[in-house]
């Protein structure tokens, strides 16, 4: 019950200063309570996020199905093939 309590006190805690804890299954002094880095606030809180978003390993699936998208499209527009048998990308977004 005590172990419950300080985790109820903690959050409390971690919503006034920011603090961060969690439980834990450890058998140490902290009663399995161990504190974690508080959250980055301001400009640094959203760089974790474009960081993962501007990563090579999206941006490359994405840049190469995009050219592929363009291929396609030109691909289809210079060799005049009727859209009932291969409409380009931008017809089947239309419909």
């Amino acid at each position: 019950m005590l172990r419950y309590l300080t985790a109820l006190i903690l959050e409390l805690q971690n919503l006034l200063m920011g603090d961060r804890f969690h439980l834990s299954a450890s058998s140490d002094r902290t009663n399995g309570l161990v504190r974690m880095a508080a959250k980055p606030v301001g400009k640094a809180a959203g760089l974790p996020q474009l960081r993962r978003f501007f990563s090579p390993d999206l941006l490359a699936p994405v840049g190469v199905g995009l050219l592929v998208l363009a291929f396609w499209e030109v691909a289809v527009r210079v060799s005049g093939i009727q859209p009932y048998l291969l409409p380009g990308p931008l017809l089947v977004l239309q419909t």
